[in-house]
């Protein structure tokens, strides 16, 4: 299974191989139900005896429903993030259910994600760390360890070693570690530092071109203490009557962002004629100011100068 036909076509041309090295002498009902001219080479389904089986598979999951699949290959799954691709997915895995006498099971593939694309592998890799998988799931995952800095050369030639081990093995391996780095540097292969993280050391990590770092996101749905005597900066936005006014702090140490205290006008009929409380509010902010350790203040106080002011 993949994203489109010559690239699930990959992976079904090994299992090709598997089954025409096996020989037309030796297993002629195998070797000779492939489809086309009998080479495996060019094969595009292959029929087993008793009724079986395997083909490659690109996307359109209400094809796929009522299949009778009993092994799965969905092929680099951090490309799953179109709503066809996703319903692809779904379908062929609750179609292993049906099939338990078989011990169905499936084998995913992937690259590092982009952050922030809702990928199969981005929601997986995220219920994986959070131990949520259970322990039906078993995940080989090799990522860099620490930061990543790719013009730290040493540092990544090391991450790089550790991560491809024995494809990098001087005497043994396949894998070139100066040239590798040489294409993470290179502007046309890896556009910026989150394309070479992701290709090469298998850290998954939002775009440069995100306005928010998706971990900067998540951590503001993580809820948290902050105590009086944490620095922060502090923000209001003030209005009369027909707007929200609103003071909220951020943590200067991570960027956490909460509500110190908000007005809004009632729905409804409850709102007409509704006002600010503009003694609650600077009384409030006076409070704040007295309170917590404040590093800086923002207002945006139109209608409200003379009040920030003083």
């Amino acid at each position: 299974m993949a994203t489109e036909e010559k690239q699930s076509g990959n992976t079904f041309q090994n299992i090709a191989f598997v089954m025409g090295e096996w020989g037309q002498d030796n297993h002629p009902e195998v070797y000779g139900g492939i489809k086309g001219i009998g080479d495996y080479r060019s094969a595009t389904n292959i029929y087993l005896p008793g009724g079986g089986e395997c083909r490659s598979s690109s996307s359109g999951a209400a094809s796929k429903d009522g299949g009778k699949e009993t092994f799965l290959v969905p092929d680099e799954v951090h490309l799953y993030v179109l709503p066809e691709l996703r319903g692809m997915y779904a379908t062929a895995m609750r179609n292993l259910g049906k099939r338990k006498a078989s011990d169905p099971w499936a084998l995913l593939t992937t690259t590092a994600c982009r952050l922030g694309e809702q990928s199969v592998w981005e929601v997986l890799e995220k219920q994986w760390k959070r131990g949520e998988l259970g322990p039906d799931w078993l995940v080989y995952h090799r990522e860099a360890k620490g930061r990543i800095d790719i013009n730290d050369k040493a540092r990544t030639i090391r991450q790089l070693l550790d991560v491809y081990g024995p494809a990098m093995d001087p005497d043994t391996g396949w894998m070139d570690p100066e040239r590798v780095y040489a294409d993470m540097l290179d502007p046309t292969i890896c556009p910026d530092e989150q394309t070479a993280a992701r290709y090469y050391l298998n850290r998954s990590m939002a775009g440069s071109d995100a306005w928010i770092a998706l971990d900067v996101v998540e951590r503001q749905t993580r809820p948290r203490e902050v105590d009086p005597s944490e620095p922060i900066a502090v923000g209001f936005d003030g209005s009369l009557n027909d707007d929200s006014t609103v003071i909220r702090g951020c943590a200067m140490s991570d960027g956490y962002r909460f509500t110190l205290g908000i007005w809004e006008r009632p729905a409804g009929p409850a709102g007409h004629g509704w006002e600010v409380p503009r003694g609650e509010v600077m009384a409030r902010l006076r409070e704040v100011l007295r309170e917590r350790t404040v590093s800086r203040l923002y207002a945006d106080p139109h209608e409200w100068r003379s009040d920030v002011e003083a």
